[in-house]
Parts: structure tokens; C-alpha cells; sequence
């Protein structure tokens, strides 16, 4: 019989991996939680009265950014707070004009997105704003920042064009924006590799998935994940009904050998698709690149329901690129073992991180 989680205890207001894939956050209408990967376990539990709406941390940096639900007037929507994890105390805050849509974070920067821009602070005591960054319509706040040390570019919905990719160079902001177009309807995901040399997109069609290398914009892979129309995302899922407000959260990852690419979607499926030079396919797969554009997955993991029939899930990989975990928004904690030889995966872990404590 497969485990199920208590109803009362599944309050998510979103999920969020950290940059390397070896924790992830959880803000919940009490606050936030924040999880180990390996081994699965709780690290942080914070209460904020009204909730929390959206936290992004940084590696396994006490510091946290958080954005209340706007139940407290403490912790509004157009509110960032700056929070040590450790000592249990505000850092500092940002206020914004409107309501902030996602939180981007490195060492040295905070990106705040919003519906139509993306404001650039210091990231210190006192952070101060060093630049804007005027985007396409927004709503969900679609962005990425590469985490690494030698390429800090930031990409978001380029005001351009509907479909377009602008990535801002944060190191050196008088370099023009390189602009990719990447897909004819709204860009939906945004996910830079680990080094920030590729870029992954899709669109809110769903279907094609494409990988961009960072410099010049040149199309690397296009891989196709289905032939019907999905959202590569989650809506919140909120103590057993949907907030009024909902956020997408879409999942694209790299592995950290940016050899594979996979992608979760509202059908409960993962699909896991290979950046390496193609190997002879076998006759399904010729029959089905006759028929569409892009290569197909090589492998597809199906993510069993608890609680409803259509769970969304974020997925990211281990550290040596050999397992997969998924983080769904039932409350439930997938591992899947990855074989990069004979390309198969095997479920090994299934259970439920909210009931932890």
C-alpha cells in the first residue's frame, strides 16, 4: 500500500531547490520549512504569523529572503525580508512598488522580479538598488541567475518580443543584452546550467524544451517532450485547495555535468533527455522524430498521486549526477537512481517530507 500524507499537515505555498540541488525550501501558510536532500531531513522550521508567500536560499547560507502572503501587514507582497536562519532575526528589507513576483539570489547580488521589471540590489546590511532591468509582462515572475562564480548573467522574458530571452551580464552591466529567441508563445521556465555556458527554455505550450549557449544565443538541443500541450509547472497547492492567487513553478534542471536536462510537467511526469552526441535509436524513437521535431526523452518517470489525480512536481539532480529527486506538490519526496550507462532509473526512495519534523 502506498504511504499517505496527513491532509491537515499539506499547507505549501511553493517549492524551491537551493542552487546546487542539496536542500529545498518550503513556504507554508505558518512560514517557511527548509529540507536536507541527503539524507531527507528537516533543518529549519520558522513560523511568520500570516504566512509565508515566496523563500529562496542561497546554497546552505543561513541567510534566507522570504515575501510575506500579505495576511500580516508585517510581511506584504511588495516586501522582501532579509533573514538569518540562525540567529532568528530580520537582516534587512527591500520594499517595492508592487507586489514581488520571485526572489533571485547570489553572493553578491538580490534580483526582486516583478510584473514588468527586475531591480538589482547589493546584497549587504543595507543593500542598495545598482540597476533595473525593464522586462516582457511577467506575472509569474520567470527568471534565472546563474549561480556560478565566473559567468553572473541573469535571464528573464526579454522586452522585445513575446517568446524572446534577454541575459544581462550583472559583472559587467554596459555589455548589451544578448537577446534569444527562443519560442513563439510565453517563455514559461528559465534554467541556466551550472557554469551559466548553456540555458534551458520552454513555453507555456509545453511541448519543445530548447537549450541555448549563453554567449551568442546558438541553439545547442531542442528535445520534445510530448506531442499534447503541458504545463512544465506546479500550481500551489494550499491545505487541500488552490490559492486565489496561484504561482507557477516550472522545472527544468540541469545535471551538474550538464550531460542530461529533465523536465517535470502537470501530467506528473518526469522526462529526462541527454545533452551528449545521439546513439543509435531504436525503432520507436525513429518513428516518433519522423513524425516531430526534437529528440525525445530516454527516459520517463510517472509520479503516482496521493491525494489528487494530477500532481506537479520540481526535480533536480545529485551532485554526481547519478540519482533524481522530485519534490511534489502532494507533500511527497521521490529518489530515483540513475544509471548513465544503460540509461535507466529506478525508484528507490518514496515518502513524505511535510510529515517531518
Amino acid at each position: 500500500m502506498s504511504p499517505s500524507p496527513n491532509k491537515d499537515t499539506i499547507e505549501l505555498n511553493g517549492l524551491n531547490f537551493n542552487q546546487d540541488g542539496s536542500c529545498f525550501a518550503v513556504p507554508t501558510k505558518n512560514g517557511y520549512r527548509i529540507f536536507n536532500v541527503e539524507p531527507l531531513k528537516q533543518l529549519i522550521d520558522d513560523k511568520f504569523e500570516g504566512g509565508i508567500k515566496i523563500v529562496e536560499i542561497l546554497f546552505r547560507c543561513n541567510y534566507v529572503a522570504l515575501v510575506g502572503t500579505g495576511s500580516n501587514t508585517e510581511y506584504p507582497k511588495n516586501k522582501v525580508i532579509i533573514w538569518d536562519s540562525a540567529k532568528k532575526h530580520k537582516v534587512s528589507e527591500i520594499e517595492t512598488k508592487t507586489d514581488v513576483k520571485g526572489i533571485k539570489l547570489r553572493r553578491d547580488k538580490i534580483c526582486i522580479i516583478m510584473d514588468h521589471n527586475i531591480d538589482i540590489y547589493s546584497f549587504c546590511d543595507k543593500p542598495h538598488r545598482i540597476h533595473t532591468i525593464d522586462t516582457w509582462t511577467n506575472p509569474q515572475g520567470i527568471s534565472a541567475l546563474s549561480p556560478s562564480i565566473d559567468n553572473s548573467l541573469l535571464a528573464y522574458p526579454s522586452q522585445s518580443s513575446n517568446g524572446h530571452i534577454g541575459i544581462f551580464n550583472l559583472a559587467h552591466p554596459e555589455t548589451p543584452e544578448v537577446n534569444i529567441t527562443a519560442h513563439n508563445h510565453n517563455v514559461a521556465e528559465i534554467t541556466f546550467n551550472f557554469s551559466g555556458a548553456m540555458i534551458a527554455t520552454a513555453s507555456e505550450k509545453g511541448t519543445l524544451i530548447r537549450v541555448f549557449e549563453t554567449g551568442g544565443g546558438t541553439l545547442v538541443k531542442e528535445f520534445r517532450r510530448g506531442s499534447q500541450p503541458a504545463k512544465i509547472l506546479w500550481h500551489v497547492y494550499y491545505t487541500n485547495s488552490f490559492l486565489s492567487d496561484q504561482q507557477n513553478f516550472f522545472s527544468i534542471s540541469f545535471s551538474p555535468d550538464s550531460n542530461f536536462v529533465a523536465v517535470a510537467s502537470n501530467h506528473s511526469t518526469i522526462h529526462i533527455f541527454s545533452l551528449q552526441p545521439n546513439r543509435k535509436k531504436s525503432n520507436v524513437g525513429d518513428s516518433v522524430e519522423r513524425y516531430f521535431k526534437g529528440d525525445v526523452s530516454f527516459v520517463r518517470l510517472k509520479i503516482t498521486p496521493s491525494i489528487n489525480s494530477n500532481i506537479q512536481c520540481r526535480c533536480t539532480f545529485g551532485s554526481n549526477s547519478d540519482y533524481i529527486i522530485a519534490v511534489c506538490s502532494d507533500g511527497s519526496f521521490h529518489r530515483f537512481e540513475l544509471d548513465q550507462q544503460t540509461r535507466k532509473c529506478i525508484q528507490q526512495t518514496y515518502c513524505f517530507f511535510v510529515e517531518l519534523n
